[in-house]
């Protein structure tokens, strides 16, 4: 939609709309935080995973289209953007690295079930963040480097 000149032109005369609309869309997601929507609930499964699509959507239209202004700023950070290159392996592996390390945790430390959940998590975190960082650099950038050669 950004690579059509109307929609584009939209899109710039109408940013206050898009804040708005990705507002009431922010709205939802504090909603079902707030009501511990798990990924197999019933508003998870049925309005739930649409309205987070669509709040990302507002999310990354207003990262392309703003210019210089705070939003610009924070979306486009060079830290955020690296993140960027790591989420989609961190999505892939991140489950199964957090219970690898909070189950044993749990079972060392029983009479500290919270803290041990706590620590398994951000160890969980830096080490998806390590796993990820090692296959984009060794497995997916030269595959998109091999990518790019061809022409289609």
């Amino acid at each position: 939609l950004v690579r059509n000149e109307v929609f584009w032109n939209w899109l710039q005369s109408n940013r206050r709309t898009l804040g708005s609309v990705t507002g009431v869309f922010l709205l939802g997601v504090a909603y079902m935080t707030w009501q511990g929507y798990d990924a197999l609930s019933f508003g998870m499964t049925t309005w739930g995973f649409s309205w987070l699509a669509t709040f990302y959507t507002c999310i990354l239209l207003i990262a392309v289209s703003s210019s210089g202004g705070p939003a610009s700023r924070i979306l486009q950070n060079p830290s955020l953007m690296r993140l960027g290159t790591l989420a989609y392996c961190s999505y892939l592996v991140h489950v199964a690295i957090m219970n690898a390390l909070r189950h044993p945790l749990k079972a060392h430390f029983p009479e500290f079930p919270v803290a041990a959940w706590l620590v398994g998590g951000i160890l969980g975190i830096a080490l998806t963040l390590a796993v990820a960082a090692l296959s984009y650099k060794y497995f997916e950038k030269p595959l998109l480097k091999r990518g790019h050669q061809y022409s289609y």
